[in-house]
């Protein structure tokens, strides 16, 4: 019966164990769905960015587009007056054939004027040049960086739908198979160990009184009876009695005047 009592303590002592480690795993299941929507977040994040970035490389292709025209009117601007620079320097060769200062000052003027004109559109040219080159290595980097975003977010979205979701259900799983332990099995065991202690008590009530003490044996042999030890037993039982009477009887001897009076005072 002591054996069942403490297996019915071990089956309690397991089923608050059990309940820990449900209360354990339903907190595991809150981290889970914090992991969840940090991710959530995350994927948020990176589609507005992308959003951001793929209108900010519209704008980059178009500034592209309108600086390659301005670019274009600016080579033919610079083509005309290489041109008309190249006619004038040949026009004003006759002038200087026939020595005339006046007309050597305009054309000097007029070529440098031209000059001017022609290294400003260069200038210009090369600077549309390398804007239009600037910016069109800005709209990739900017489409790179949305493809980028792009396989990041299909990442997210795997660990979501496969990690994460394996995670709940595994720990969904444990803590059903605990509340199972817990609800059913536990119980039925508790039950099965009270209903054999509760057999144990009625066999124990219907157990007579000699069965509880134990088989009565009986032996075929003789005692033999133990003279030396009854005789110093009997030798000292003596020895204290016959001490206890002297001492009543001294006790009597000097005390007899006193008893006598007494009685005679009773009287």
């Amino acid at each position: 019966m002591r054996k069942l009592h403490r297996d019915i303590e071990l089956v309690d002592a397991q089923a608050e164990r059990i309940q820990l480690e449900i209360d354990s795993q339903a907190r595991v299941l809150t981290v889970i769905e914090l992991e969840k929507k940090e991710l959530e977040l995350d994927l948020q994040a990176r589609e507005a960015d992308n959003v951001w970035i793929k209108e900010a490389v519209l704008n980059s292709r178009e500034v592209v587009k309108t600086a390659r025209i301005r670019l274009a009117e600016a080579e033919n601007v610079l083509a005309i007056a290489v041109g008309v620079e190249k006619s004038g320097t040949g026009s004003t060769g006759g002038v200087q054939n026939g020595n005339d200062p006046v007309a050597e000052v305009l054309r000097q003027t007029a070529t440098r004027e031209q000059a001017g004109r022609v290294g400003d559109l260069l200038l210009t040219v090369n600077q549309l040049t390398m804007f239009v080159t600037a910016q069109a290595v800005h709209a990739d980097s900017l489409e790179s960086r949305v493809v980028a975003n792009e396989l990041e977010i299909g990442r997210i979205r795997l660990l979501q739908d496969v990690q994460i979701a394996k995670k709940r259900a595994d720990v969904d799983q444990k803590i059903r198979d605990l509340n199972i332990s817990l609800e059913k099995d536990l119980p039925h065991t508790r039950d099965v160990l009270k209903s054999e202690l509760e057999t144990e008590r009625v066999k124990v009530e219907l157990i007579s009184p000699l069965e509880r003490v134990g088989t009565i044996s009986v032996s075929d042999k003789a005692v033999r009876p133990r003279k030396a030890r009854a005789a110093a037993i009997l030798t000292i039982l003596a020895f204290f009695g016959s001490l206890f009477l002297v001492l009543v009887w001294e006790y009597i001897r000097n005390n007899r005047v006193a008893i006598t009076a007494a009685r005679h005072d009773n009287d």
